[in-house]
């Protein structure tokens, strides 16, 4: 089997590799590219006459000049058949969030306890951490190059090169959306036990903007009950 297919078989078989997940990692952003893929992506958008995409620009509230780039921390937590938890930082505050079945429970400095009650149309933001844990989902968008071996975190792992599909450059791409928007490279880091995504680097004209990376990865371990209590989330107390 090739190495190719070998990474499309991690990939469509990640959610048969493992029983629990634990992930935590950062997010980096280079603003000044960030914001210059972002535009390169709107003037394509207006070039074949969409109007409804938006220019970025980064601001500090005190007027202050922003910084040149930014870390933010996650962390995730996996547990078959559908329990998910997912803790990652917007500006300088955490926003956390539990995840069973089709009901969600949330919260953040802004919008206190929030919740779904089920309903399946009121969705939550899973973070960062989205980018990586469902890597197949990205497949339709991207067209897989260069692969070789390598080590990750002391892991086996495949190094990717991805190039973007841009059949509809007018529609709303999630995958574009997730990795960073405007890229006109991808560089993936398959793990080579579980199949999720390590790192994904988005790069504009040679230079990376964005970049989603593991820094501590779990196979398996047991979580405490507390991990996905709701009502633990309700009074803010801390997962066990």
């Amino acid at each position: 089997m090739s190495d190719l297919a070998q990474v499309l078989e991690l990939m469509h078989t990640r959610w048969q590799r493992w029983t629990t997940l634990r992930l935590e990692g950062h997010e980096w952003r280079h603003l000044e590219t960030f914001g210059r893929a972002w535009q390169h992506h709107v003037e394509e958008l207006h070039k074949g006459g969409a109007a409804s995409a938006r220019s970025i620009a980064f601001k500090r509230s005190d007027g202050r000049q922003p910084a040149a780039e930014s870390r933010e921390d996650w962390r995730v937590w996996l547990a078959k058949p559908d329990k998910s938890r997912t803790e990652f930082q917007v500006g300088d505050a955490t926003v956390t969030a539990v995840f069973i079945g089709r009901h969600w429970w949330g919260w953040s400095p802004s919008r206190g306890f929030v919740t779904n009650n089920g309903a399946p149309n009121h969705s939550h933001g899973f973070g960062p951490a989205e980018a990586l844990i469902d890597p197949a989902r990205h497949l339709a968008s991207l067209q897989l190059g260069d692969v070789a071996m390598a080590t990750f975190r002391e892991r086996q792992a495949f190094q990717v090169t991805a190039l973007p599909r841009t059949d509809d450059e007018h529609a709303f791409n999630r995958t574009f959306h997730i990795l960073g928007t405007g890229a006109d490279l991808y560089k993936l880091v398959v793990d080579a036990e579980v199949g999720v995504l390590l790192r994904v680097q988005a790069d504009f004209r040679g230079h990376a903007f964005r970049v989603i990376e593991v820094d501590d990865i779990s196979v398996n371990g047991r979580f405490g009950d507390a991990t996905f209590d709701s009502n633990r989330l309700r009074n803010r107390l801390p997962a066990l």
